[in-house]
């Protein structure tokens, strides 16, 4: 047709050049036809839209402006027109919104679970909200079991899974110092309750279970070979068996 350009000054296109190119044509250069381009920030066929303001690096589809890239930190979504969840981590997030992190205290893929309420410095696994570990005296996945009340916690918490025990109060003895040591006991038991550390007066054995020989004073006896310390009047022997002559 009579007046069809053959070219067209720098940034115009059409039969006429009487079109400009998109305003974010790089370098302000298009098809000389169509009018298509290389996108610098914008979008759609032409360029004459820009993108998304928080897609990464400024880059985004041409047909439908989503942002192909990725967010800027902060933000989410197909266009990143939204803001990241108030508990992630230094508010950081998967375009999916998922969150990178959770800040202390939450869990879940978007950090919106509260922590169970005995974990230790309030911190919890991010995907499941198991414990890393209990404050003192509680046990469990969530912290929610107390360690048996003879367990000295005072020296090393009970096991979080197993709830043993590694140190038991006086009077106390198992895995979980959960049993009582024998009545007798003086001074508490073994770890697993077989032997007193002492007898109470007048008991013997190593679970203090048996008595002294009846004729030992009050002073009790051995409490291993059950012998007398003293023996009443009247009696001697490694026992007090032997009952002393009249004469």
């Amino acid at each position: 047709m009579k007046g069809e350009c053959n070219d067209c000054p720098e940034s115009m296109y059409g039969l006429y050049c009487q079109n400009e190119c998109g305003e974010f044509c790089i370098n302000k250069t298009c098809d000389l036809m169509t009018g298509n381009c290389e996108c610098r920030g914008g979008y759609l066929p032409n360029c004459t839209e820009q993108c998304p303001s928080n897609c990464k690096n400024e880059v985004c589809d041409v047909n439908n402006g989503s942002c192909t890239l990725g967010c800027n930190e902060g933000f989410h979504g197909e266009h990143c027109s939204e803001q990241c969840g108030t508990n992630c981590l230094n508010g950081q997030c998967e375009q999916n919104g998922k969150c990178k992190g959770c800040k202390k205290g939450f869990y879940g893929d978007f950090c919106t679970n509260e922590c169970p309420t005995n974990c230790n410095e309030n911190v919890c696994d991010q995907n499941d909200g198991h414990c890393n570990e209990c404050i003192t005296g509680k046990y469990g996945n969530d912290c929610s079991l107390d360690c048996k009340e003879g367990c000295n916690v005072t020296e090393f918490n009970c096991d979080q899974q197993t709830a043993f025990c590694h140190s038991c109060y006086t009077k106390f003895y198992g895995d979980d110092c959960g049993e009582n040591c024998p009545s007798e006991c003086e001074n508490g038991c073994s770890k697993d309750g077989q032997l007193c550390n002492n007898c109470t007066e007048g008991w013997t054995g190593t679970d203090c279970s048996q008595r002294c020989p009846s004729n030992c004073t009050s002073k009790g006896c051995n409490q291993i070979s059950q012998l007398c310390f003293e023996c009443i009047k009247g009696y001697y022997g490694d026992k007090c068996e032997k009952e002393c002559s009249t004469n």
